[in-house]
């Protein structure tokens, strides 16, 4: 059993919560409610931050967390979500749909990649 195990299911639910809270900004800015996404975007960032922080100490069992393809799946969420903060700080609010399509796309790729890596660890 891993000795990360407690992490892991602590990172599982907060990966799904941060994908909901994706599809959620998308309806705010639907409806035009910039300032409430714009507190969930930050909430959203938060939650990646504290789920890079968390795996950090994994990378020595979890060498695929290391791979040149994580590494790049990680820098175009953090890309996307560094353009979506300039675009609200801007106040171009017609760019930010589009981008934050751009965003959940990319933390889709991101959390799958996670979860294909440590959901074996629960399963065993």
């Amino acid at each position: 059993m891993s000795k990360h195990i407690e992490v892991i299911y602590n990172i599982l639910p907060l990966l799904s919560t941060i994908e909901e809270g994706l599809n959620h900004i998308k309806n705010q800015l639907s409806e035009l409610r910039y300032e409430e996404s714009f507190a969930l975007i930050q909430d959203a960032m938060m939650g990646i931050a504290s789920i890079e922080s968390a795996l950090q100490p994994m990378e020595s069992q979890f060498k695929e967390l290391q791979d040149s393809d994580m590494i790049k799946k990680k820098q175009d969420l953090n890309q996307y979500m560094s353009t979506v903060v300039n675009l609200y700080e801007n106040k171009k609010y017609k760019e930010l749909e589009k981008k934050v399509n751009l965003v959940l796309g990319a933390f889709i790729v991101w959390r799958e990649s996670i979860e294909q890596i440590v959901r074996p660890q629960i399963i065993s």
